[in-house]
């Protein structure tokens, strides 16, 4: 093992400041190249019915704070030796917010809800955290009286005219905590009282390091610079970014045809999910895959699919007929994992996430091959390999090393978006009424033009697209979802599915 790769130190006592990780430091100075908020993370969630007044909120808040302690810490510590440490002066009023939005909520069509939903994480979105107390906040966004009138009809059980729906959004620096956690966090908020997310599926699988002999190419493949900028065609998303605004954009869909397809093709959700979203993005920018073109990163390089896995049959449909041309062109992405061990005594604190890159085959033309491709280059083998490795350097490599590599992981001429799926386990609800919807809110990684999360909550999944505003087509991008999945279950050979 290289010298530099030190032993872990031991977990800090649960009441005792918390040295901050490498990952989280690294991504507090990825904050400092652009505005703060930038690096929010949450969750934006609609309910039916009349919306609580700030007190009310307060009170609930301070009682489903005492289950979670974690988030009471702020960031504190010094110079070389910064810290998460408990807030002396917390209170939770400084993390309550009230705000009003444009327009109202509506039940006759997911689209009207999604509007609202945007309109509200327009109002929210770029809400400053306050850096002396803990990096987290709730803000209460209602209706705006002047549009009460208007809209369509209230949110189910909504009570009409003044009762027609509101919002909670929750947001967290994502140096404080990671998507799981900010997940885990809401269900602790607003889910059943009580409830701890259980374990996730092969929790244990991560605990194992890398073999001794893979140190070498681990470092190198996972934290270096690229030693060159591979030619060929830019993505048009990149050209376009100027860094100053952001724009969010959503996307309600059935969830049954996913799990339709999923059966289907012996994939899982994820991959169903990664293979629509490439759909989209072929379509999006149909000019730039179109044959004869390289496509982003040139016809070599690591703009190419690797070459196939030589076992079982499905490699062999995965690849094609012959090789090289528009089904070997790819866009990379990263995607998000979770690298958080289950016992962290401190489980909602921190960033403990790992970043896994996919080849998206947007130049592949047949829907079922770009799922092959991404059910090998995505599957759960691969994650859980990659997830393996990133939590054991996370844990031992000293920060300096950390920020050899931080250029290369937002350099959006690398890996130019960012893909994450974040899965909510319990219901959610205020004052006995269930959240109707639930949309993750995704970060904004420096330089890159796009981040795309989803989340299944109830019978849809829930998707939010965080472009920068300069960016040309990006509301399009939830109907070019749809129709990338319309077209997955047709070629799957499923019935149509209401949307």
């Amino acid at each position: 093992m290289p010298e530099a790769l030190r032993p872990a130190r031991p977990p800090a006592a649960p009441d005792a400041p918390r040295p901050l990780s490498v990952r989280d430091r690294l991504i507090l100075d990825i904050a400092r190249r652009g505005p703060d908020s930038a690096l929010h993370l949450g969750g934006l969630l609609l309910f039916p019915g009349p919306p609580p007044d700030r007190e009310e909120l307060v009170a609930h808040l301070a009682s489903r704070v005492l289950a979670a302690p974690e988030l009471t810490y702020r960031l504190g510590g010094s110079g070389r030796r910064p810290a998460w440490a408990p807030d002396p002066r917390f209170d939770v009023r400084r993390h309550v917010h009230r705000i009003t939005c444009p327009g109202r909520p509506s039940a006759e069509s997911p689209d009207a809800t999604t509007a609202w939903a945007d309109a509200a994480l327009r109002a929210v979105l770029d809400r400053p955290l306050d850096r002396e107390h803990p990096l987290w906040g709730v803000w209460l966004i209602e209706c705006d009286p002047a549009d009460e009138a208007s809209g369509g009809g209230p949110l189910p059980d909504g009570g009409g005219a003044g009762a027609g729906g509101f919002a909670l959004c929750y947001r967290a620096h994502h140096g404080f905590q990671d998507g799981r956690a900010a997940a885990e966090t809401i269900e602790r908020l607003f889910g059943p009282l009580g409830y701890q997310r259980p374990a996730p599926p092969h929790a244990t699988q991560l605990a194992t390091g890398p073999a001794r002999r893979d140190w070498g190419r681990t470092v190198l493949r996972d934290l270096l610079p690229p030693l060159r900028r591979v030619p060929g065609t830019r993505w048009p998303a990149i050209d376009a970014v100027e860094g100053r605004e952001r724009l969010a954009v959503t996307g309600s869909y059935p969830l049954a045809p996913l799990y339709d397809v999923a059966r289907a093709t012996r994939t899982g959700l994820t991959q169903v999910c990664l293979s629509v979203m490439t759909g989209a993005l072929r379509d999006w920018h149909p000019e730039t895959w179109a044959d004869g073109n390289t496509g982003p990163s040139g016809p070599s390089g690591p703009g190419t699919v690797p070459p196939p896995y030589a076992d079982g049959p499905e490699a062999a449909v995965a690849t094609g007929s012959g090789s090289g041309g528009s089904r070997e062109r790819v866009l990379r992405a990263t995607f998000g994992i979770s690298l958080r061990p289950h016992d962290d005594p401190l489980r909602l604190l921190g960033n403990r996430g790992g970043v896994a890159t996919v080849p998206l085959p947007c130049g592949e033309p047949a829907p079922l091959r770009r799922l092959r491709l991404l059910a090998r280059d995505a599957g759960h083998a691969r994650l859980s390999s990659i997830g393996r490795r990133h939590r054991v350097l996370f844990e031992r490599m000293p920060y300096w090393c950390g920020r050899l590599g931080l250029s290369r992981g937002i350099d959006p001429r690398h890996v130019p978006l960012t893909l994450a799926d974040v899965r909510m386990r319990s219901r959610l609800s205020w004052a006995g009424r269930d959240a109707v919807a639930f949309f993750p809110v995704p970060v904004s990684v420096p330089g890159q033009p796009l981040f795309v999360v989803w989340s299944v909550y109830g019978e849809r999944l829930h998707a939010t697209f965080l472009a920068d505003a300069a960016v040309p087509g990006a509301t399009e991008l939830p109907a070019l979802w749809r129709s990338s999945l319309d077209t997955l279950c047709r070629h799957a050979r499923l019935p149509e599915h209401a949307h």
